[in-house]
């Protein structure tokens, strides 16, 4: 069966079709998630939540859409924007160096360069903290990216350049510190 096949059945509402379509697309929304909430267990009730919102609202994919890896994205980022605000959520630094071996997706292995570009971002403010998860994390093209935060894609590059300037002068900053 065709990708076209199962998003059309998934919208008509056969659930196993939903879950297979869901499945495709687990282990991108787990990172995008992770790296947005800094936990296993939040980052799997963004998805729990992402998945219920989803097939509330199935309908509004339209039949044979290519796009359902971006209109998944952008339910998820929404979930995760809503959860960082009504916490008012501290991701602590000890959060990303606890992976448990026990973890249904398995994520990437945890190196200095990601707990440093990590440690940046969750201080970094929206917009800019998504658009750099969506094309470094999750290596998406700029014109997914553009789709998926329903901006032009001059708009998303001029993000991503702004983005990348503030973590490198983070960076830069945090290192001098370091060193006196």
């Amino acid at each position: 069966m065709d990708n076209n096949e199962i998003i059309r059945k998934a919208v008509n509402g056969n659930e196993e079709a939903f879950v297979n379509l869901l499945a495709q697309y687990r282990e991108h929304l787990y990172k995008c998630a992770y790296y947005y909430l800094g936990n296993k267990e939040d980052a799997m009730d963004a998805i729990q939540e992402t998945a219920y919102r989803a097939y509330k609202n199935r309908k509004s994919l339209r039949k044979g859409s290519i796009h359902i890896k971006a209109w998944l994205t952008r339910i998820l980022i929404n979930y995760c924007r809503d959860i960082s605000k009504s916490k008012g959520k501290i991701i602590l630094f000890e959060d990303i160096s606890r992976v448990s071996d026990d973890s249904q997706v398995c994520i990437e292995e945890i190196s200095v360069d990601n707990i440093i570009l990590y440690d940046e971002l969750k201080n970094m403010k929206h917009p800019y903290k998504e658009v750099i998860i969506l094309r470094f994390v999750q290596d998406m093209k700029i014109k997914d990216i553009a789709e998926i935060m329903k901006k032009p894609e001059s708009t998303i590059k001029s993000q991503i350049q702004k983005g990348i300037k503030m973590l490198r002068k983070s960076i830069i900053e945090e290192s001098e510190s370091y060193a006196r």
